[in-house]
């Protein structure tokens, strides 16, 4: 400031998890007279946020702008945890100003999940089927294993297994077999579907009926890492070619 003041009276704080250094700074010059010296007066009278390593400024807050009081920062910084989270305080007269909160540390990414040495066993694999039934309109999806069924609307759907391609294979592709059977009132279970569906191609086999639709919207499995890229050889110079020798010619 051109007027001097704004002095720190107390040590800084360090906040190791955000690796942030704190200050209070002191009263403007002269403490109770501002006609010479207009506006905020800014970082005077403030709690300023530094970065540790470089020194620069993150943040401030300014709690008493064009201070006339002498009302500045004489107090240690308090570092305190809050059930909401870490906040820094700095005491000042004639009462207390919290300024924003603490960063908090990042959190560890989840550990990488374990590789597996088969594939994912059918009845452990999860598959999700839509259904629709055409006269009223409804739509419902069900996530189910091999082995299990689900009734919707008059049908019995079951799943029977479900494949997907391998991660390192191209197109990819997931299909499940599901056998549906109609089951009408007053009348026995009649098979209407037995076969495969594909989620990203639904048009290699459809379920053709003219009351019910059903389609397979995924299949989660997990394979063993699959093979390395190859790695192209470095392209070789190519080797210079040798003069051919000379053939003698009759005269």
């Amino acid at each position: 400031m051109a007027t001097g003041g704004a002095a720190t009276w107390m040590t800084g704080s360090y906040d190791r998890a955000s690796d942030t250094v704190y200050w209070g700074v002191g009263n403007p010059y002269p403490s109770t007279d501002g006609s010479g010296r207009l506006g905020d007066n800014l970082y005077a009278n403030s709690l300023v946020a530094l970065d540790a390593r470089t020194g620069k400024l993150r943040w401030h807050y300014q709690f008493t702008p064009h201070d006339v009081h002498d009302w500045d920062a004489t107090a240690p910084l308090l570092l305190v945890a809050f059930t909401a989270g870490p906040v820094i305080a700095q005491p000042t007269p004639p009462a207390s100003a919290i300024a924003p909160p603490v960063a908090k540390p990042a959190k560890p990414a989840p550990p990488a999940a374990a590789p597996v040495a088969t594939p994912t066993p059918v009845n452990e694999r999860v598959l999700v089927i839509g259904a629709l039934a055409k006269r009223t309109g409804q739509t419902q999806f069900f996530s189910l294993k091999p082995g299990q069924s689900v009734d919707f609307a008059g049908i019995r759907i079951v799943a029977r297994t479900c494949e997907t391609t391998p991660p390192w294979e191209s197109p990819t592709l997931s299909g499940a077999f599901l056998q549906v059977n109609e089951q009408l009132r007053g009348q026995a279970a009649r098979l209407v579907f037995s076969g495969w569906l594909y989620a990203e191609t639904p048009s290699l086999n459809v379920m053709e009926h003219p009351r019910y639709d059903v389609w397979l919207k995924s299949c989660t499995m997990r394979f063993p890492d699959g093979p390395k890229p190859r790695v192209p050889a470095p392209a070789s110079s190519p080797a210079k070619k040798s003069a051919e020798p000379e053939t003698a010619t009759a005269n």
